[in-house]
């Protein structure tokens, strides 16, 4: 692990963990701050089409100002 994070040949490897870790927890934020209606949302597909959106708003330039 120590390699990945100081080696400059895995930097796209260490990009995409950031990123795919950055969605996973922006998920699970959306899912916690709504817990009562995310109770709904326990099969799988629901919370990977969640990560795969909240990727998608990782990837988004810091400036923008909608969706």
């Amino acid at each position: 692990m120590q390699r990945i994070q100081t080696d400059p040949a895995f930097a796209n490897l260490k990009a995409n963990m950031q990123e795919f870790a950055a969605a996973s927890k922006l998920s699970k934020a959306i899912r916690t701050g709504f817990f009562e209606t995310a109770m709904q949302f326990k099969d799988s597909l629901t919370i990977r089409i969640l990560k795969s959106h909240t990727a998608q708003l990782n990837k988004r330039p810091k400036n923008a100002t909608h969706f």
